[in-house]
């Protein structure tokens, strides 16, 4: 269900019955001031205003009727579209034309669609760019294409979920998954990933669990608890240590 903590009171109140007995994963407000709720039935629209809910559990693309279960999470572009992230793909909604586009994996040539059906989170970085996390990665919208670009380097990336993304201002991407924390840079193309021998309060995270503050502080939630930070705290080891060869063995015989 959902519960809401009203100014002035110091307890919370459950927000509507239609959610009763729903997991809500993730709560998004959009430039108009609605607030979008990803539930385990659908997603359902709230008109603060006129305090009305409008909810969406099938949709229409085509001649075909797709029944949404267990959405993830939702993000709101710079044109104004709107992208749900669901586990059973990707879709985008414009909603002055009140139309949907499904993106599943496989529907396009592989390279270009994107790579899993189940996506848990979602985020529009500065650049106005949307980055999508899945079940199978990390993946990044093509708008110019209608196509999806997936990172496979570092070869394990392709198996972790990434259940949260947030941005360090304009610059590095903070992914949270089933393997730990993971820093990338789109400048180097470049990933660092941490675990629990780095800190961490484990190495498995939990969808929709992730926060920035105002101040750029990150907070991501755990199997085993909270891990609040903030990236300029991370010191990294610039050292580079000298190699030297102190011997070698060729055809059994060792040389010094």
């Amino acid at each position: 269900g959902l519960s809401v903590m009203r100014p002035g009171f110091r307890r919370f109140f459950s927000f509507h019955k239609v959610f009763n007995d729903q997991h809500i994963y993730d709560i998004f407000e959009d430039s108009h001031g609605y607030l979008w709720f990803a539930a385990s039935d659908g997603v359902h629209k709230y008109d603060p205003v006129d305090r009305s809910i409008l909810s969406v559990k099938r949709i229409h693309y085509g001649t075909e009727l797709l029944e949404l279960k267990d959405v993830f999470c939702v993000a709101e572009d710079r044109e104004g579209q709107m992208w749900i992230g669901s586990s059973v793909g990707l879709i985008k909604h414009i909603p002055d034309q009140d139309s949907y586009e499904v993106f599943q994996a496989g529907f396009m040539n592989r390279r270009s669609s994107i790579n899993s059906n189940t996506v848990y989170s979602l985020h529009v970085d500065t650049d106005g760019s949307l980055w999508i996390g899945t079940a199978a990665g990390l993946n990044k919208y093509q708008p110019e294409t209608n196509s999806f670009e997936f990172f496979s380097e570092p070869a394990e990336l392709s198996e972790w979920r990434i259940y949260g993304i947030l941005a360090e201002g304009s610059r590095n991407l903070w992914l949270s998954s089933g393997q730990g924390l993971c820093m990338y840079r789109p400048d180097l193309e470049t990933f660092i990933r941490y675990s629990a021998a780095d800190g961490l309060q484990g190495d498995e995270f939990i969808p929709g669990s992730s926060y920035r503050d105002d101040g750029g502080r990150m907070y991501f939630g755990g199997r085993e608890g909270l891990n609040p930070f903030h990236p300029d705290s991370i010191a990294y080891n610039t050292y580079l240590p000298q190699l030297s060869f102190t011997e070698f063995v060729r055809f059994r015989e060792q040389g010094g």
